[in-house]
């Protein structure tokens, strides 16, 4: 029975070949034929598994092959025949285990034909698997690596994606036919529209210019679209992959059926993308940044506007001041002038009075001597109130600060106008308060002018009563000050008058000028005098009932230039009219009247007088003869006296040098000493003030009566 199985199993062939290997006593036992049994079921397996295996091989090679996309190459089909003839040799091998399959499969029945199946089987299936393989396996690693590489651009492309969205500009991508493949979120907050409705679309068409609705067509086909910046910059990209950088934009987009205008920099740069040049297109937002500018320019064009028109202005102004400083040297040429020609036939008219006066005449001619005199100091009254007011309009009066004796003051001003009083019945008094002081630092000639101008003012206006000067002290502000108060029983004056009394050529009444006479001038000089003096000047009145005038000063007044001249003559001291003096004086004027007046006054005082009429005549004997005191006229034809001073004293002359002059402009004194004066005299020139000069000056020359 098992000899019989064994000949199914092997075949009657095997079976033979085995019988006569090993003879027949060896196979009746039956532990051999198990053997052999097992050995060949055992081939069977490892066939079967080989197939297996090998079927397995190629179904992964086919899995490898479609993810690697890499199926279709003459490797795999190599690799596929050495497949089927491997699994031919295999069913060969198995064939040959199984005698009763011969019939199927078997080309010959020998043992020499079926090892030959074997080798053509296994070895032609091994040689075109390798072959295969071979071939196969540099497609799938290429595929692998175009796989990566792919997968590397991805990556990479997300990455550029996601650095384009996270741009802080707007970012359009256009490719080469002109549209929109992608754009950022800043475009779609810029234009308020979805990124999806940019995409495949024209950049007009998506940014919704106002051109583009001009035809049906849309970007690139309005009236102005081949005039327009963004797409002639986009073009030149494309076409030339030159950069455009910062280029400024007007365009007006259209936004919810409104037309806005809007301002963009825009930048192209070219980038190659699927082997194609597209550009990258970024927006920014400059509209306020323009405005802003606009709004510089326009402020910087006003700001010219206005700097020209300041400049125009200051040219003005400049010419102006020039016109106002020529005009202010033609006034004070004029003043000086119109001081000079009233002030020498004054001198004339006043001094020759004076010395009619002193000469002995008739009652009703001394009448009339005092007629003129009078009427001579009220015109030098009134022309001095007239300079004064012009000297300070024109800020040519400066107040001085010397010490000075307060009663002095006081008395100089009160017995100038006592006389006057008296003539018109007046009771006029002078009433010191206890606690004044005897000496004050202040300018006494202004402060003896504020009391003159309204102590006289208090007697013209007053027919009859009384006129009083109180004279006190206060404390104000912590500060001490000099009270005058002058009281009168006159006419008074309205509430009306008093608020224009102070203003120049102003009087409370029309009719007080036609009446009581005046220019008006006096208060207000007086009330700028007391301003100079740190001071101030006010009113009480009531019509019908007089007026007091309070002037206060302070007791130190801020020092200013000290006048040499009126440091040494402030107040009239009073002249010994005995003194006699020797000497020669040279006296040079150029109007004969003011020589004869000073030659007469000179002559009664004992003095030799020699006459020039121009400062050339004045160089020639002043360099000639000796003489002991120089009279100096300043205003001369050919040589005037100061250039006739200054030569004397190149000359090395030391001798004394008083200037006349009729000009008393402010700083003609600082010109008198600056060309070599010694002293100074002003024109209508009073007896007692050359007296004084000599007295000063000829010290030496004095006679003893």
């Amino acid at each position: 029975m098992e000899l019989g199985r064994l000949e199914v199993w092997l075949g009657p062939g095997k079976l033979r070949s085995y019988s006569q290997q090993h003879g027949s006593g060896s196979i009746a036992g039956s532990s051999r034929w198990r053997l052999r049994l097992g050995l060949i079921m055992t081939d069977i397996i490892l066939e079967v598994s080989a197939s297996c295996v090998l079927f397995g091989l190629v179904a992964w090679l086919w899995v490898a092959s479609r993810r690697s996309q890499a199926i279709v190459c003459d490797g795999w089909y190599l690799i596929f025949a050495g497949f089927v003839l491997l699994l031919f040799g295999s069913l060969l091998d198995i064939t040959d285990n199984f005698q009763s399959l011969n019939k199927f499969v078997v080309i010959g029945d020998t043992e020499a034909e079926a090892f030959g199946e074997k080798i053509i089987g296994f070895l032609g299936g091994y040689c075109l698997l390798a072959i295969g393989l071979v071939k196969w396996l540099p497609s799938i690693t290429n595929a692998d690596k175009l796989r990566f590489s792919e997968a590397q651009l991805r990556k990479e492309q997300g990455n550029l994606i996601s650095l384009f969205n996270a741009a802080p500009v707007g970012m359009i991508l256009v490719d080469s036919n002109f549209q929109i493949k992608h754009v950022n979120e800043v475009v779609t907050k810029l234009i308020d529209k979805p990124a999806h409705l940019f995409v495949n679309k024209q950049p007009g068409n998506a940014l919704d210019c106002v051109h583009s609705f001009e035809t049906d067509e849309g970007c690139g086909h309005g009236v102005f679209c081949h005039l327009c910046p963004f797409r002639s910059a986009v073009t030149k990209v494309l076409e030339t992959e030159e950069i455009v950088f910062g280029l400024e934009v007007e365009t007006t987009l259209v936004a919810d059926s409104q037309e806005v205008a809007v301002w963009l920099e825009v930048s192209v740069a070219p980038v190659i993308l699927d082997n194609q040049t597209h550009a990258v297109v970024t927006l920014s937002n400059i509209t306020q940044r323009k405005q802003a500018e606009e709004r510089l320019r326009q402020t910087t064009e006003q700001t010219e506007i206005i700097n020209s028109q300041l400049r125009d202005a200051t040219d003005q102004a400049n010419s102006l001041a020039e016109q106002a400083a020529q005009a202010n040297a033609a006034k004070s040429n004029f003043l000086a002038n119109m001081s000079h020609e009233i002030r020498t036939p004054m001198n004339s008219i006043i001094g020759f009075s004076e010395l009619l006066a002193e000469g002995d005449l008739a009652s009703e001619h001394k009448e009339f001597v005092d007629i003129i005199r009078s009427s001579g100091q009220s015109l030098l009254s009134l022309i001095n109130d007239i300079l004064d007011f012009a000297k300070i309009e024109a800020g040519h009066l400066d107040v001085e600060s010397v010490e000075c004796s307060l009663g002095d003051v006081v008395e100089s001003a009160a017995s100038l106008l006592e006389p006057i009083s008296s003539n018109k019945g007046l009771d006029f008094r002078v009433i010191f308060s206890d606690d004044v002081p005897q000496q004050i630092q202040s300018d006494p000639l202004r402060l003896r002018q504020c009391l003159v101008n309204l102590i006289s003012n208090a007697i013209k206006f007053t027919d009859a009563g009384h006129v009083h000067l109180k004279v006190s002290r206060q404390c104000q502000t912590d500060q001490e000050f000099i009270r005058f108060d002058i009281e009168d029983t006159g006419v008074g004056i309205d509430q009306e008058g008093i608020e224009v009394i102070f203003d120049a050529f102003t009087q409370a009444d029309g009719s007080t000028s036609r009446k009581y006479g005046g220019t008006g001038l006096g208060l207000s000089i007086t009330r700028r005098l007391a301003e100079l003096l740190g001071g101030s000047v006010s009113v009480v009145s009531e019509v019908g009932s007089g007026s007091t005038f309070t002037l206060l000063t302070p007791v130190f007044v801020q020092p200013g230039k000290l006048s040499q001249l009126d440091q040494t003559d402030s107040i009239d001291d009073p002249f010994d009219e005995q003194l006699r003096f020797s000497g020669s004086v040279l006296v040079v004027e150029d109007d004969p009247k003011s020589q004869k007046l000073v030659q007469t006054l000179l002559e009664r005082k004992g003095l030799a007088v020699t006459l020039a009429s121009d400062g050339e005549q004045a160089i020639n004997l002043a360099s000639s003869q000796s003489f002991d005191l120089i009279l100096m006229d300043i205003q001369m034809p050919n040589i005037n006296g100061y250039e006739a001073t200054a030569a004397i004293r190149r000359q090395g002359l030391m001798v004394p040098i008083i200037a006349v002059t009729a000009n008393v402009i402010k700083g003609d004194d600082l010109k008198c000493f600056a060309a070599g004066c010694s002293g100074y005299l002003p024109k209508p020139i009073e007896t007692n003030a050359l007296y004084r000069l000599l007295n000063k000056f000829l010290q030496t020359h004095l006679v003893s009566v």
